[in-house]
């Protein structure tokens, strides 16, 4: 929504905003935009000049903003509804889905495009730091647009998911796993709604799908398109990555396409996971006509998207990074790249459950072997704990003590100053302090660096 309003200002129109909750990086980087925010809803924020009111997918009946436009007949429409019809329409859209990795691998997408002097506009939910914003504006028709596919649902009218609605040429699946248990089910109705974004792909468009995941093989059986696939597992898919290699510094591999190695790929992204979201952009790139050397030669120079393993800072050899994992499959990735760059390092992982998803038991048995591989798991307090019954909701104090079963000491600070204070005593030379949530975890990051930094 931030960066669609950025997008909207940029091509002339007055645009202001709404919200409960606003913090860093979206917060400063509207005001950087010149936008003008509200930090609560009132319908006099809905002035009598205002054309059109963007309504986000988090806003649902009973929003006094909301009543406020359907009582007096403003017109009004979803994000997507917006994307597609002010940006994507007129362009070669490229649409990354899946559970994880949307935001790298977009990013990835559309720094590459760029790089190989293409006409690209993007939309994407994090911010990558080769642009320095989460969008670029295309004005007119041609050339490619970018658009992290979320299969959330569009809004409170319109209960499709958001990537129905953005005409894919090129439709990436990178993975595909439960997520988002406020509005699905199960795993099932997630695929039922991938099929559907699939079903509308052209027939001269292309499918770029993840063949080491068994939802994407399952769902991408009958396609009308043509189908791409990428393994870091099978060598007989269609784009295949082998001799794998991690250190502190370089993660390094090389793309084989029919037998033959096109493309040796070295760069700063952490992680099994980064190796996936590198292929998937590679092969949907590649067979969009970019060549491997135009590839490689971007990917080597990406510098990764804010708040995806991003190193905050170092305080007498203790490191730390905020990343956005919320997903226990995400977590688990995380940590699991962490400890394949600095496989001698300690690394105290800190949780925050803050989605949707996340902050309910859901995931309550998964939840405790997410955390494989770290020295120590700190867990911050759940998300509007209070606001849930206690059938629905996460329980923590279980989650501490099954993480401990698992062999890992786990702790549970639901207030934040005793969490930052009880890390800060904890950590040595040496560790890497892993923060994770996808929301402003209260500023844990840097609040953690300056403890440490006093007690030099």
């Amino acid at each position: 929504m931030g960066s669609v309003a950025a997008m909207l200002k940029e091509a002339g129109y007055d645009v202001q905003g709404s919200d409960n909750e606003l913090y860093p990086p979206m917060s400063d980087y509207l005001k950087i935009s010149g936008i003008k925010t509200f930090s609560s809803f009132s319908k006099e924020n809905i002035t009598d000049d205002v054309d059109l009111v963007v309504v986000g997918n988090a806003v649902s009946r009973g929003n006094v903003e909301l009543e406020h436009i359907l009582d007096k007949k403003i017109r009004f429409a979803s994000f997507p509804e917006i994307l597609r019809e002010f940006f994507i329409r007129g362009k070669t859209s490229i649409v990354v889905t899946g559970t994880h990795g949307k935001t790298t691998t977009s990013s990835l997408v559309s720094w590459i495009l760029k790089d190989a002097g293409k006409k690209v506009g993007f939309l994407i939910g994090g911010i990558p730091l080769n642009f320095g914003k989460g969008y670029a504006y295309d004005e007119g028709t041609g050339g490619y647009f970018v658009v992290e596919g979320d299969e959330y649902d569009t809004a409170f009218f319109d209960k499709r998911s958001k990537f129905m609605h953005y005409f894919p040429d090129v439709l990436i699946l990178n993975n595909l796993e439960f997520d988002h248990a406020d509005i699905f089910k199960d795993v099932n109705e997630i695929k039922t709604s991938f099929s559907q974004v699939i079903n509308i792909v052209p027939q001269n468009g292309v499918i770029v799908a993840n063949a080491d995941d068994d939802n994407v093989r399952e769902i991408t059986k009958k396609v009308y398109s043509k189908l791409v696939t990428f393994s870091i597992k099978d060598a007989t898919a269609d784009y295949y990555a082998q001799d794998i290699a991690f250190s502190e510094d370089l993660s390094e591999f090389d793309i084989v396409k029919k037998g033959e190695a096109i493309a040796h790929i070295a760069t700063s992204l952490k992680g099994e996971h980064s190796v996936y979201n590198i292929l998937a952009a590679f092969t949907a790139l590649n067979v969009s006509g970019i060549s491997p050397a135009e590839i490689t030669s971007a990917i080597a120079r990406f510098k990764n998207v804010k708040r995806r393993l991003e190193k905050v800072g170092e305080v007498n050899g203790i490191t730390v990074y905020d990343d956005f994992a919320h997903h226990p499959t995400a977590i688990q990735k995380t940590i699991a790249g962490v400890i394949k760059s600095n496989p001698d390092k300690r690394v105290i992982a800190l949780f925050e459950p803050k989605s949707n998803t996340s902050r309910r038991n859901f995931f309550q048995n998964e939840f405790p072997f997410a955390f494989k591989g770290a020295d120590m798991v700190v867990i911050g307090k759940v998300y509007n704990y209070e606001k849930m019954s206690e059938s629905e909701r996460l329980n923590p104090f279980k989650l501490v003590e099954e993480i401990n079963g698992t062999g890992i000491p786990a702790h549970y600070f639901p207030n934040i100053d005793e969490l930052i204070g009880f890390v800060a005593d904890n950590a040595k030379s040496g560790d890497i302090i892993l923060a994770m949530s996808s929301g402003s975890f209260y500023g844990v990051h840097k609040k953690i660096l300056a403890k440490l930094q006093e007690r030099i």
